[in-house]
């Protein structure tokens, strides 16, 4: 899982943070999202473990559909809003807005369904 990591989006993010705000600020909170985005990534993998595998199989099919939907259905908005960037200082600040980057950003992602799926196949502390 770590290697599969490194190229991931949320490095760049978190390089790009570091860049502007205190570098152990932005790790103290980007190591934390990834602690809790592995929990419940081994939480729901073992939590599907224990179901039967047609339900499964429905509802990754069902969440695939609503996926492909979302994706050929796109926005419609026009994305060139001004805003204002802010300066954000302050251990909390720049912690809250490290974590909710990486967690916002790596919700649903590659690694965290890999993780998931090694938690239901090899078991709990295994994975963790």
């Amino acid at each position: 899982i770590f290697l599969a990591e490194l190229p991931d989006k949320t490095m760049f993010a978190s390089l790009a943070m570091g860049t502007r705000m205190r570098p152990l600020y932005v790790w103290f909170g980007t190591s934390s999202a990834f602690v809790v985005h592995v929990a419940i990534a081994v939480g729901a993998g073992s939590l599907i473990g224990l179901l039967p595998d047609w339900i499964v199989k429905l509802v990754s099919a069902s969440l695939f559909a609503f996926g492909a939907f979302m994706l050929l259905r796109g926005s419609g908005g026009d994305d060139d809003e001004d805003t204002e960037v802010k300066t954000v200082t302050g251990f909390w600040p720049v912690y809250t807005t490290a974590f909710m980057a990486v967690f916002i950003s790596e919700w649903g992602d590659l690694t965290q369904i890999t993780t998931a799926n090694l938690a239901a196949s090899n078991g709990t502390w295994s994975t963790a």
